[in-house]
């Protein structure tokens, strides 16, 4: 009945986090231990100054319904050892896996602990299927195309044009399908705009960045129509990541780089995905042996 209590890295990326915590559970359980969560600070750009960042997005943990501070069953991990746990002890769980071999074996388990430890808020799951009720319940299927631009500071920056030529299959073969592009960045959504119009559905009327250059998306990225700083909108910015991801999750095939918000699409899908997408960025990833490509 014990409970470590998790707590940081928390002023970097909103799905570091979730990270850190996938880790903890990885090095908790078989120790006996229930983790929890505490990943809310000052420091966290997308946390609601409100409320816990970690309910904001996520369900209840059991652990949350169990005591807390001031129990003896109470061990608190600190920030610094979750940091630890998170990048330096990760040879055999690393944070994104470099090969698709080592792939196979980390989604599995991460999608087992998501079902368990990372549910997406209720909200958030009803307001994925509501978008994609409206905008894609006439495609069929659907292609998720993730394009990382503007804080990717771990691997290379994929370009919009290496996904072109897999877009255009797709549409050529199944001329009743859809694409789904999940993009933080502007200037790929003009883009992949330019080049396919109304084929692709989007989230529409949210802030995007034009930074692709920068290194670190909490000093660049302002809202177009209000000319706001992150700070001032860190929910809603959040809420639009988990969004992403969880559309990316109902995808028939996906398209994507080294990035936690589509890795974590391939969890939330119970693995379906590792088989069902393509990773620019892992060794030994296969071609997409499909009738469409």
């Amino acid at each position: 009945g014990s409970i470590i209590q998790v707590g940081g890295p928390v002023c970097d990326g909103f799905f570091v986090k979730a990270v850190v915590f996938l880790k903890a559970v990885e090095w908790a359980e078989p120790r006996g231990l229930k983790p929890n969560a505490v990943l809310s600070s000052r420091c966290d750009p997308y946390s609601p100054s409100t409320a816990s960042g970690w309910q904001h997005y996520f369900e209840e943990l059991p652990s949350q319904q169990l005591p807390q501070q001031g129990d003896n069953r109470v061990f608190e991990l600190h920030e610094l050892a979750a940091f630890w746990l998170y990048t330096v002890n990760s040879s055999g769980s690393p944070i994104y896996p470099g090969s698709f071999a080592q792939a196979g074996r980390i989604r599995e388990q991460r999608a087992r602990a998501v079902q368990r430890w990372l549910r997406p808020a209720v909200r958030l799951q009803r307001m994925a299927t509501a978008f994609w009720l409206r905008e894609l319940r006439n495609s069929t299927p659907v292609l998720g195309v993730h394009v990382r631009g503007t804080d990717k500071h771990l691997g290379r920056h994929v370009r919009p044009h290496e996904y072109y030529r897999f877009i255009v299959a797709w549409l050529t073969y199944y001329p009743l399908g859809g694409v789904f592009l999940a993009t933080d960045d502007e200037l790929v959504l003009r883009a992949m705009m330019d080049r396919f119009g109304s084929r692709l559905t989007f989230q529409r009327n949210i802030s995007r960045s034009a930074c692709a250059d920068k290194k670190h998306l909490e000093g660049c990225l302002f809202s177009n129509a209000m000319s706001r700083p992150v700070a001032a909108q860190q929910a809603n910015i959040g809420d639009i990541v988990m969004l992403d991801s969880l559309l990316l999750a109902k995808c028939d095939f996906m398209l994507k780089p080294a990035s936690a918000v589509s890795e974590f699409a391939i969890y939330w899908s119970g693995a379906r995905l590792h088989n069902a997408s393509f990773d620019f960025e892992l060794r030994g990833q296969p071609k997409p042996n499909a009738a469409w490509l």
